[in-house]
């Protein structure tokens, strides 16, 4: 199966396609059966922690430059 953020992207693409069909006319769009369905929750948040490198980068700038150790 897709990931929720997969799928989602699909419904609003569809949907976005059933739409325009619906603004232009199209004989049978007048109503589509996306018009009602609820995107799926997505939690793709991720828990970073900074390298060694990336720390002493940013310590440095915190500091102006100047190396605290």
């Amino acid at each position: 199966g897709y990931a929720p953020a997969s799928a989602n992207r699909q419904v609003v693409i569809l949907r976005h396609m059933l739409n325009l069909a619906k603004r232009w006319g199209v004989a049978g769009a007048e109503g589509h059966p996306l018009a009602h369905v609820t995107l799926l929750p997505v939690a793709n948040e991720r828990e970073r922690y900074l390298s060694p490198e990336e720390t002493q980068r940013l310590r440095a700038e915190i500091t102006g430059g100047r190396h605290a150790s």
